[in-house]
């Protein structure tokens, strides 16, 4: 059975026969367990709290494993883009992306600062730094998605990812800081936010409690936390196109920098 977190209804009807419950007594069986109960249940334990819940609805048994999941990875890209050469990451799309975005700037007039004149990577210059880091290090290649979707479309203080992506805006503040802002709103107008929907099948004991988690928050009314989301992380390996189910192009715009 696959976990699909696309929203609340996809969830419940997920997780429930992998419970032995029909979604409707999943749903029932959440929305009495209050949000208070909840509470005072985690503040009584050092476990988890997706773990709390699961045992409080589920019991003591080890999470469900499903046979697959979707994965949601929100960027921003040319209405074009198809990704026909999978999702990539960062090593694989870096020279592309610094290219792009000076075609964006030589067109506007925007000239790149020198590299005398460019920061330093050091915790003092943030985005040069974050330039550096990632990359340099594989460990920050991805690609990365979002076990749920309200987690890039609805996400509760922690910066919207399709708005501009985080590499994108490293390269514009640490290359050309004096114009940035310029460069970035051009950016943002000449892309569109965008998720792919992709599914992977490798093993993961961490999603059924996350995914019952949000769940019972988005029963109450309650909005996406990045507490109860987890992520995944292709480790520097190509998401392949096969395993690309949609791409989703977004009417609604977001602007704010990550």
């Amino acid at each position: 059975m696959e976990l699909d977190c696309s929203d609340l209804e996809s969830t419940c009807r997920s997780l429930a026969p992998a419970i032995s419950r029909t979604p409707e007594r999943l749903w029932a069986e959440l929305k009495s367990y209050t949000q208070n109960e909840f509470e005072d249940a985690i503040t009584k334990t050092k476990i988890e709290p997706s773990n709390v819940l699961w045992r409080t609805i589920v019991g003591d048994s080890n999470p469900w494993i499903p046979d697959s999941v979707v994965w949601f990875h929100g960027t921003r890209v040319d209405p074009n883009c198809r990704f026909q050469s999978g999702i990539l990451p960062l090593h694989l799309c870096l020279n592309r992306l610094e290219s792009w975005v000076e075609e964006f700037a030589t067109n506007a007039g925007i000239t790149k600062q020198s590299p005398h004149h460019q920061p330093e990577p050091s915790v003092f210059n943030n985005s040069a730094y974050l330039y550096h880091m990632k990359t340099s290090d594989s460990r920050h290649w991805g690609p990365y998605a979002f076990l749920t979707r309200d987690a890039l479309v609805d996400p509760e203080g922690t910066g919207h990812y399709l708005s501009t992506p985080e590499i994108v805006e490293d390269i514009i503040r640490s290359q050309y800081s004096s114009d940035a802002e310029t460069l970035l709103e051009l950016f943002r107008t000449r892309t569109h936010p965008c998720i792919v929907h992709f599914r992977d099948v490798k093993p993961r004991d961490d999603v059924a409690e996350t995914a019952l988690h949000y769940l019972h928050s988005g029963v109450h009314g309650c909005r996406p936390r990045g507490s109860i989301h987890t992520c995944f992380d292709g480790g520097g390996e190509i998401v392949d196109v096969g395993l690309i189910i949609r791409i989703e192009f977004l009417d609604q715009d977001f602007t704010q920098s990550c």
